[in-house]
């Protein structure tokens, strides 16, 4: 699922070196975190949730999830 590593809103990136090692380090959330955060809202408005770790569990299965279809469209 490397889509969902893309930022969700275009973002910045740039180039950090860590001594020898050269990375990219992008701002803003990814498309796994935005979708996590709006499965989140969904499941957390339902109430009745079962506890934060059961809404965490599954707000990241529903981004997952939705990454997954996506990658399947053209």
């Amino acid at each position: 699922m490397s889509k969902g590593n893309e930022p969700a809103f275009g973002g910045t990136a740039m180039t950090a070196f860590d001594g020898d090692s050269q990375f990219v380090v992008t701002s803003g959330l990814s498309k796994r975190q935005y979708f996590a955060g709006l499965a989140m809202q969904g499941v957390l408005a339902r109430g009745n949730h079962g506890g934060i770790n059961s809404v965490v569990a599954w707000s990241v299965d529903i981004a997952d999830a939705l990454l997954a279809e996506l990658e399947k469209s053209p």
